[in-house]
């Protein structure tokens, strides 16, 4: 499913042994093996991403895969369903803001990376809102970190990577490396 004019990314492998392929503004492709050769089904803003251009994804305790782009965050969930389903449709998070209206979560964000830790809960990089730890099922924020409010180092945090043994959690910004013990 892809033409010669496509650029891939990173590449994800699920628990369920689908292969998740970031393409260069054009969604991702999700594929697997099937009777000796490939079946793959691409996924866009049609699809229910918040954006064609993937930045990143990571798959949760639940198999479920978050998606990160450059407008926000969709959630594919019964990702068994993929090939299964013509109709297939990734998912948003809605959540209730103070002033008591609903709107997508991480709603036109840029998104850079997701991890997630050994609670299941969500650690998101933003290009210019800091890092977000979201609950487990994403409609809670549990913490904030921005320059502003704690020892970030910069608004922009481009990766993410957790040391899971000891629980810190190390943040790759625009002004260099910090780290975060969690719980």
């Amino acid at each position: 499913n892809l033409s010669t004019n496509s650029m891939a990314g990173k590449i994800l492998c699920t628990k369920n042994n689908q292969f998740w392929i970031q393409l260069r503004n054009e969604g991702l492709i999700v594929a697997k093996e099937s009777g000796g050769g490939m079946i793959s089904k691409k996924l866009g803003s049609v699809n229910g991403l918040a954006s064609q251009t993937v930045n990143c994804f990571a798959e949760d305790q639940e198999g479920v895969v978050w998606v990160g782009t450059a407008q926000g965050l969709s959630v594919c969930f019964s990702t068994n369903n993929i090939f299964n389903n013509n109709s297939y449709s990734a998912d948003y998070i809605l959540v209730e803001t103070s002033d008591g209206y609903v709107e997508r979560l991480f709603e036109n964000t840029n998104i850079l990376d997701i991890e997630v830790d050994e609670a299941n809960r969500k650690w998101v990089a933003t290009n210019n809102n800091g890092v977000f730890l979201m609950s487990e099922d994403g409609t809670e924020e549990v913490l904030h970190f921005t320059k502003e409010n704690s020892p970030l180092l910069d608004n922009m945090v481009s990766d993410i990577s957790i040391l899971d043994n000891t629980g810190e959690v190390f943040f790759v910004t625009g002004q260099g490396l910090c780290s975060y013990r969690s719980n």
